[in-house]
């Protein structure tokens, strides 16, 4: 393993537990607007057709795609 001189700045802030798990938090929602994003692209369909297959509200899919929210929960 690298000193610590050697590691790059992400590879040192990760060795924070608790930098890790923020990290870990923001990681897994920014992934969920992505898939959400991926998914309306490469199926040509809008906020409110998604919405309408999931039952979930537009302005959910809408927030979660903005990173305004970051869960499905309709709360």
């Amino acid at each position: 393993m690298k000193n610590n001189e050697q590691l790059s700045t992400f590879d040192r802030m990760m060795q924070n537990d608790d930098f890790q798990a923020k990290f870990a938090s923001g990681y897994q929602e920014f992934l969920l607007s992505e898939l959400l994003i991926y998914i309306m692209e490469n199926n040509h369909i809008s906020v409110e057709q998604l919405a309408q297959k999931v039952n979930l509200s537009p302005a959910v899919i809408q927030d979660i795609c903005s990173g305004k929210q970051n869960d499905i929960n309709s709360g």
